[in-house]
């Protein structure tokens, strides 16, 4: 099985999941790849299934990951994909309601899951703008991913995955 990972990251915290991710489902036999969204991952007909993910600024996913499952929703349909967004501050994962676009994805896309994690804020990444939309939106600085339900929702899928190669249960329908 080859999976791309593929993430939407500003200032690396969502990369990091995606990387945390892709080794997790290597280290299971998978054949994973992490590529950064705004970045072309080739041929996508090599790819057997799909984990993308975005950072959440304002609720809304970055434009390069939007953009990607626009382009590419065709392939898409017709494979494995699981969604997850990163980016609330504090103690928030879980099942998410997403914006009206990631409503539109998850009708069309039919992914076997989507979750949000918690996100990352380090001052020391922002610019002075965005400082200043932080400072007025109260949002808390610091590290919110929980590495363990991350963990817990990427065995998951390597679950899927591997009963789907070897044929012995079908995946959940969408």
């Amino acid at each position: 099985m080859n999976v791309l990972v593929l993430v939407g990251s500003k200032h690396g915290a969502t990369r990091e999941i995606g990387a945390a991710i892709t080794k997790q489902l290597n280290t299971a036999g998978l054949q994973a790849t992490t590529v950064d969204a705004d970045n072309s991952p080739g041929d996508l007909a090599v790819y057997d299934a799909f984990v993308i993910g975005s950072a959440l600024y304002m609720g809304h996913w970055t434009k390069d990951s939007r953009l990607f499952v626009e382009d590419h929703m065709k392939i898409l349909t017709a494979k494995p994909v699981w969604l997850f967004s990163s980016g609330p501050l504090g103690e928030v994962s879980g099942p998410g309601k997403p914006d009206p676009q990631m409503e539109e994805f998850t009708s069309v896309l039919k992914p076997f899951g989507h979750t949000i994690f918690g996100g990352a804020l380090d001052k020391s990444d922002l610019n002075i703008a965005e400082r200043a939309t932080m400072r007025a939106v109260h949002a808390p600085y610091g590290d919110y991913r929980p590495w363990d339900e991350i963990s817990t929702w990427t065995n998951e899928i390597i679950d899927a995955l591997q009963h789907l190669d070897t044929g012995t249960k079908a995946l959940p329908s969408r």
